[in-house]
């Protein structure tokens, strides 16, 4: 069954909350795709670590004695949740940046294969979040490094389509009528409260579901702090 685009999720939606839907009624149908985003984080969220929400096995090239490698390119990233590459065989453990500083206040120091730990860190430009992964030890020579992440459900183009199957546009459109109801009849607290009624309903069965359906994924959703490393690796600079 194929995914729902953009652009028909908007009219489906208005028609489903009882609303005439007119092509040229070009604020309603902005309404629809601003509030089919909200639906959609909502859900991303309600299945975290299904593979629906997860893009896996990507690779990016490490830079000789960069410290870091960075993924400008890819836009859709909401977390980034494994880190391994192939040379060793290995998953590198996941620290935060200031364990990373702690551990590395000089990355040219020492260099070599990354496999010993990596920290994430996002810089937001132009509202486009931009994602790096400083590695230990600083890469000494180009390097293949895997990693999967947590994709963003949104979507922007109405040629996009929806991150879910068809057969889930249902769960879509029930949470969609009680965030629509509060914008074009804020004052019928009946109609909207025994929509959210029905949209937390149909969530609780959504979400069986599909989780149901869901075969074990490892390390899901970000594990900061599952893991031992190792202290003062490498000694501060001297100050002359």
């Amino acid at each position: 069954m194929a995914n729902t685009q953009f652009s028909q999720l908007k009219i489906n939606a208005l028609r489903q909350s009882g609303n005439n839907y007119n092509s040229s009624d070009t604020t309603r149908l902005s309404i629809a795709g601003t509030l089919i985003n909200q639906v959609l984080g909502i859900i991303q969220e309600t299945i975290k670590g299904h593979p629906f929400t997860m893009d896996i096995g990507n690779t990016v090239a490490t830079v000789a004695n960069q410290a870091y490698v960075d993924l400008v390119a890819v836009t859709d990233i909401l977390e980034i949740v494994n880190v391994y590459e192939r040379i060793t065989n290995r998953r590198l453990p996941q620290i935060t940046y200031q364990q990373y500083i702690d551990l590395v206040p000089d990355p040219t120091r020492f260099g070599g294969i990354a496999d010993m730990a990596w920290a994430p860190t996002q810089l937001v430009t132009t509202g486009v979040p931009n994602w790096f992964i400083y590695l230990i030890p600083t890469p000494s020579s180009i390097q293949t490094i895997y990693y999967d992440y947590m994709k963003t459900f949104f979507l922007s183009a109405d040629g996009d389509y929806s991150p879910l199957p068809s057969q889930y546009d249902a769960w879509i459109y029930a949470e969609f009528k009680p965030l629509f109801y509060e914008i074009i009849d804020s004052k019928n607290r009946n109609l909207i409260d025994n929509a959210y009624k029905v949209a937390l309903e149909q969530r609780t069965f959504y979400k069986t579901a599909i989780m149901s359906q869901a075969t074990r994924f490892e390390q899901v959703a970000s594990r900061r702090g599952d893991f031992d490393y190792r202290r003062n690796l490498v000694n501060a600079t001297p100050i002359p």
